[in-house]
């Protein structure tokens, strides 16, 4: 079962509920000795009774206030509400819509609910995590893991981890009926179908690729490196390395920007990078989100950030992962979450956000020295509007780069 409150008429405020029993026959639905006394210490309207449908309090009432079933009482069907005030809120509005109720309008389930199905809707929900790592197939190595690097879907449900596609990839983006994904080891731009099988590649050049972004208008993908801060520009239709430039201004040399994921953002292309001013090999925090012009940085999003990654545009804002300090936040400054750990990899489906998370190889840079620092490596999915928060653990992998909702 698939709960999503936020979407439902039936579910409001307190605010606006009493503003919505104004003038109205109010009764309870659902003698529940917790939901409706907090319901009753939170209205000011005297209500007209409760409504059970196993008819135990019908003898001697409950709260002090009479008991009925619904055919009890007398009903004009006009200017009645109902609060339900029970768990099994499914079943009360339907039978409240097969006797001609509206929901929101003649009833509402009891705000105090809201959380408590939150709740339980994240740790129901069943989802399917298309992720990529960039593990070397290696234990002995820092990098390396059991299962090594590649292309996995994972259940939210049961936890189970498949590797699709073997490899040591970074940023990956669904096109149609493709997936787009950077081997950084290979040096190269794969496309597969929904099936995970090879269509075509490109060879980049070298090792190192990190960043890709997709242009629906111009069937454009851009790749970025972040060992010498080159983007490639690649046609879709037939991989085909189409320009490239090279950010200027690295105080130390090629790379000194680090730049690694790339977001298109309506008319422009974003790159998450460590070091605005070149300097990424100082360590210091002067990591950010830009715009890029040519081989230069244009507007600049988010600024003094430890080791970004993952912009991503949605819901309107623009948001990234300040990897370095566990956070997710937005450019308008309006939302900012601790995730915890080395975050990289951002998606959403709705009010659901999927974040992935490294095993931490950075904790000597880290500016708050003082924070706890989650150290498994997985997957967190975040209802963003209500700051619930459940983690998916995938032992078998160290590092998590890039992530989409998969519901092909």
């Amino acid at each position: 079962m698939t709960i999503q409150p936020m979407k439902s008429k039936i579910w409001t405020d307190w605010s606006d509920l009493k503003t919505k029993i104004v003038g109205r026959r109010v009764f309870f639905y659902g003698c529940s000795q917790d939901w409706s006394l907090k319901a009753l210490s939170k209205i000011d309207s005297k209500i007209e009774g409760f409504i059970d449908n196993d008819g135990s309090f019908s003898d001697e009432g409950f709260l002090g206030f009479p008991v009925k079933k619904l055919a009890g009482w007398d009903l004009n069907f006009s200017n009645e509400f109902f609060l339900i005030t029970t768990g099994q809120y499914e079943q009360i509005e339907e039978e409240l819509l097969t006797k001609g109720y509206s929901p929101g309008a003649d009833f509402v389930c009891s705000p105090d609910f809201k959380n408590y199905l939150e709740i339980e809707d994240l740790l129901n929900r069943q989802c399917t995590i298309l992720f990529s790592s960039p593990d070397y197939p290696s234990e002995n190595r820092a990098r390396g893991s059991k299962e090594g690097g590649g292309l996995f879907l994972l259940n939210s449900h049961n936890g189970r981890v498949d590797r699709v596609f073997e490899g040591s990839f970074r940023q990956l983006e669904i096109v149609g009926d493709f997936v787009l994904a950077v081997d950084h080891v290979h040096g190269l731009l794969c496309k597969l179908d929904h099936n995970f099988d090879l269509v075509e590649s490109l060879t980049l050049g070298s090792s190192g690729w990190c960043g890709l972004a997709f242009s629906e208008d111009s069937r454009t993908i851009w790749v970025s490196n972040p060992t010498t801060d080159e983007i490639f520009e690649v046609s879709f239709e037939k991989l085909a390395i189409v320009a490239s430039r090279q950010l200027c201004g690295q105080i130390n040399g090629a790379g000194g920007h680090h730049l690694n994921d790339l977001e298109y953002m309506p008319g422009r292309l974003l790159a998450s990078y460590f070091s605005f001013s070149g300097d990424k090999m100082r360590g210091g925090v002067d990591g950010g989100v830009s715009a890029i012009d040519g081989t230069q940085f244009a507007e600049r999003y988010f600024d003094g950030l430890n080791r970004p990654h993952s912009p991503k545009f949605a819901d309107g804002r623009l948001w990234a992962l300040e990897s370095g300090q566990g956070k997710l936040i937005s450019d308008d400054a309006g939302y900012e979450i601790d995730v915890g750990g080395f975050v990289r990899g951002l998606d959403f489906n709705a009010e659901l956000v999927a974040v992935g998370q490294s095993r931490c190889m950075y904790l000597a840079e880290r500016v708050y020295a003082e924070t706890l620092v989650e150290v498994d490596c997985g997957v967190r999915l975040i209802n963003w509007r209500a700051k619930l928060s459940r983690f998916i653990a995938i032992p078998d992998v160290k590092n998590v780069h890039d992530l989409r909702f998969w519901s092909y």
